[in-house]
């Protein structure tokens, strides 16, 4: 009994140390990423979501449990008619007492060797209706051949509103994960 508590203890300690190892990939291209002009699989897409990735968790904050959200993104443009994908919004949720937190917000649009930050007085706050407010910016220095790229934590008070995924959406996503860790 003693030696599968230690294989279950040393099996977690590995997912653990694994997972606090992975690098952080932000504002790094591949030149495949770069020299792709047309996404093989639907040419007629105007952009296409070159990786995506979500982690979910509860996490205790200042004694209150809280839904985290991780959310990263890197979008290529590959003409004109791709350009709306450059405008994004962040809907937060709130109350009369609890409101959703949006931390750690970096964007940038990548141009060959120009890299464009989304500044923080480039992202405005709009109030949508009483229950929701909106963080929305624009990427700058819009090309074709773009790479946009932006990540974020929202961490939320509302802790039986679990957000869903969507693996696919109205542009072709090559590279969709979703991490859930739910006790």
């Amino acid at each position: 009994m003693q030696i599968r508590y230690n294989l279950l203890f040393l099996f977690l300690f590995s997912i653990t140390t694994l997972q606090s190892q992975q690098k952080d990939t932000f504002g790094k291209f591949t030149s495949e990423e770069i020299a792709m002009t047309t996404y093989s699989k639907d040419t007629t897409a105007n952009a296409v979501v070159l990786h995506e990735s979500g982690n979910n968790y509860f996490k205790v904050i200042n004694d209150r449990i809280r839904i985290v959200k991780e959310y990263h993104v890197k979008i290529k443009i590959l003409n004109k008619k791709g350009f709306d994908q450059a405008t994004i919004s962040i809907p937060l949720r709130r109350n009369e007492k609890l409101a959703e937190k949006l931390e750690g917000l970096k964007a940038i649009t990548h141009n060959g060797v120009n890299k464009t930050q989304v500044l923080s007085k480039d992202v405005f706050t709009k109030d949508v209706h009483e229950f929701v407010t909106e963080r929305t910016f624009t990427f700058p220095n819009l090309k074709e051949g773009s790479i946009l790229e932006y990540k974020y934590k929202l961490i939320s008070p509302f802790i039986y509103n679990f957000k869903g995924w969507d693996f696919q959406a109205e542009i072709p996503k090559i590279y969709s994960e979703f991490n859930a860790e739910i006790p």
